[in-house]
C-alpha cells in the first residue's frame, strides 16, 4: 500500500480521466489527458474539501440532524487520525498529484514530435499542469500544515515532484512546501492564455489570485497587495452591486466577478455539493440541514441603517444572498419545525438540475475577486498601512451594500477578520484565516439550542489560541499512511 491509496469515495478516478496505461503518445493524447485533469480538478471542488473547514470553525452548529457525520472534524477529537474526512482529503489530494506527475512526466515527450502550433499549445498544457499541482498544495496546506511562521518547521507534508504510485516520502519542511508551491506558480505563469473575463480554465489571472494568497500567507505583504491590486483594479471584474445581481450570481453561475469558474454540465458533473448544509425536502416542503449557522455568525451582518440626514440606507445584502429566509424557510430538526437561518449560499444552479428538484450543482468558483480585495486589505494592515486598507476593505463593504468602517486599531482589525467570514462563509478557507490570525474561539452559541447538538465539543469547545483544540485545527495524517509508510511520522500535536 502506498501513499496514494485513495480513501472513501475517492478509490476511482473521475469519470473523464485518463489510466496511465493508456497511450500518451500523441498531441491528442495529451489534450485528452489534460481535459481528465480539469475532471480531477473539478471533483475536489466543494463538499468535503471545503466543508471540513467549516465544520472545524465557529460559524457552524451540528444540528440532531447530522447523524455524528463528520462529529470527529466538529469536536476536533482525539480520533481524527482515523477519520473519514481526513483520510479522503488526504488521499483526494494526493491521488490528484499522483496523475499531474504523470502528465508532467509524459507531456514534454510528445512535444518533441508534435508540430509547432502543437507544441505551444502543449505548453499550455503543462503551464496548467503546474498551476493544478500548486492548488493541490496549497490545500494541503491548508489542512495538514501549521500557519508558515518565518522560522522553519520540520512538520510540513511529503513532496512529490515524480509518479511513482510506490513511493514512501518523509515530510518535507513547511518552508520547502510553500517555495514549492511559489515555484509551481512562476511556472504557471508563463502560461500564454489571458482573459480578462471569468475564465474556465487556467490564465494568467487565475495563477495571480492563488499567487497572492501564497504571498500573504508566507508574509510577503508588498507582493500580496501588489498581485491583489493588479486584480482587484482590474475593470473586468467589477464588483456586484445590486442585490438581485449579487444573489443571480451565486444562484446562476453568472457573476462577472469569478476570475477562474470550472464548466459543468448535466452530462457532466461530478463535484460535490453543499447538501448538508440545507437539505430540502420535497415531501415536506422543508428544510432538514445537518449544518447550522451559529448565532455569532448571523449577528456578522448588520442590521439595516441610515445615515443622520436619512439619505442613504445601508443593507448588506449578502446575509439575504447567503443565508435562508426566516419568515419562508421552515426547518425540520428532529420532528419540530424551527425558524432559524440556514446556509443557502449554494442553492444548486437550475441550469444542472437532473430533475424538478435541487442537486445542489453548481459551476465551481475556484477564484474570485472579492477574495482579493480581503487579500489585499490584510496585506496593507499587516504593512502597516491602516488607512490603505481601509479604503480597500470598504470598497468592498459598499458594494455589498454595506456601511463603511470608521474604526481604528483592534476595532478596526476585528471588522477585517469578520469580512473573510461574512464574504467567504461556506468557501473553506475561515481555518486558514484562524490559524494565519492566531485568534481561534471560544464555544459555538447557537440560534436555537435545542435545534443542535449541545456538548462540550460542540457548542461549548475552547478552542482558543494555545490550546489543544486550537492545535488540532490543523488536521493529523491518516492513521492508514502511517501504517503503510514507515517514513511518515505524525504530527507532534497529535
Amino acid at each position: 500500500m502506498s501513499l496514494f491509496l485513495p480513501a472513501c469515495n475517492l478509490d476511482k478516478l473521475p469519470e473523464g480521466s485518463i489510466s496511465t496505461e493508456n497511450a500518451f503518445k500523441s498531441h491528442d493524447d495529451a489534450l485528452k489527458h489534460r481535459n481528465g485533469l480539469y475532471t480531477i480538478l473539478r471533483a475536489l471542488q466543494y463538499g468535503a474539501y471545503t466543508q471540513v473547514a467549516e465544520m472545524q470553525s465557529d460559524m457552524f452548529n451540528a444540528s440532531q440532524n447530522f447523524g455524528n457525520d463528520g462529529g470527529d472534524v466538529h469536536g476536533l477529537q482525539n480520533t481524527l487520525p482515523g477519520s473519514q474526512y481526513v483520510s479522503a482529503l488526504w488521499a483526494g489530494y494526493y491521488s490528484a498529484i499522483a496523475q499531474i506527475n504523470n502528465f508532467l512526466e509524459k507531456a514534454p515527450l510528445v512535444r518533441e514530435n508534435a508540430t509547432s502550433e502543437e507544441q505551444k499549445q502543449i505548453d499550455g498544457y503543462i503551464a496548467e499542469a503546474h498551476y493544478m499541482r500548486a492548488y493541490m498544495y496549497s490545500n494541503l496546506a491548508k489542512y495538514f500544515v501549521q500557519d508558515y511562521e518565518d522560522t522553519d518547521s520540520e512538520w510540513g507534508i511529503p513532496l512529490v515532484e515524480d509518479y511513482n504510485i510506490e513511493a514512501t516520502p518523509s515530510r518535507a519542511s513547511v518552508h520547502r512546501i510553500y517555495n514549492f508551491i511559489m515555484d509551481e506558480l512562476n511556472e504557471a505563469g508563463k502560461i500564454s492564455a489571458n482573459s480578462n473575463t471569468t475564465s474556465e480554465s487556467v490564465n494568467k489571472n487565475a495563477v495571480a489570485a492563488l499567487k497572492s494568497k501564497m504571498y500573504l500567507l508566507t508574509h510577503q505583504y508588498d507582493s500580496a497587495y501588489s498581485v491583489a491590486k493588479s486584480l482587484f483594479d482590474n475593470s473586468s471584474y467589477p464588483l456586484d452591486r445590486v442585490d438581485t445581481v449579487f444573489r443571480n450570481g451565486w444562484r446562476l453561475d453568472n457573476t462577472r466577478e469569478d476570475i477562474f469558474r470550472l464548466d459543468a454540465r448535466i452530462t457532466e458533473l461530478g463535484m460535490g455539493t453543499y447538501s448538508r448544509f440545507m437539505e430540502w425536502q420535497s415531501g415536506s416542503k422543508k428544510y432538514q440541514p445537518h449544518w447550522i449557522p451559529t448565532q455569532k455568525f448571523v449577528n456578522l451582518y448588520e442590521d439595516p441603517k441610515s445615515v443622520d440626514d436619512g439619505s442613504i440606507t445601508y443593507k448588506d445584502f449578502r446575509k439575504d444572498a447567503f443565508l435562508s429566509d426566516t419568515s419562508k424557510d421552515v426547518v425540520r430538526v428532529a420532528g419540530k419545525d424551527y425558524r432559524v437561518y440556514f446556509l443557502k449560499k449554494f442553492p444548486g444552479n437550475p441550469a444542472l438540475f437532473t430533475d424538478k428538484e435541487t442537486n445542489y450543482m453548481h459551476k465551481p468558483k475556484v477564484a474570485r475577486i472579492a477574495e482579493q480585495y480581503l487579500i489585499g486589505a490584510e496585506a496593507l494592515f499587516e504593512k502597516g498601512d491602516e488607512a490603505g486598507s481601509r479604503e480597500v476593505l470598504n470598497r468592498l463593504r459598499e458594494a455589498r451594500g454595506a456601511s463603511p468602517t470608521a474604526e481604528t486599531g483592534d476595532a478596526y482589525k476585528q471588522v477585517l477578520q469578520d469580512e473573510w467570514a461574512r464574504e467567504m462563509v461556506g468557501e473553506g478557507v475561515l481555518i486558514e484565516c484562524l490559524k494565519r490570525w492566531k485568534v481561534g474561539f471560544i464555544g459555538r452559541t447557537p440560534q436555537v439550542e435545542e435545534a443542535v447538538m449541545v456538548s462540550d465539543d460542540f457548542t461549548r469547545l475552547n478552542c482558543s489560541y494555545g490550546t489543544t483544540n486550537f492545535d488540532h485545527l490543523t488536521l493529523p495524517i491518516p492513521i492508514n499512511d502511517l501504517r503503510t509508510n514507515t517514513n511518515l511520522k505524525q504530527s507532534p500535536w497529535w
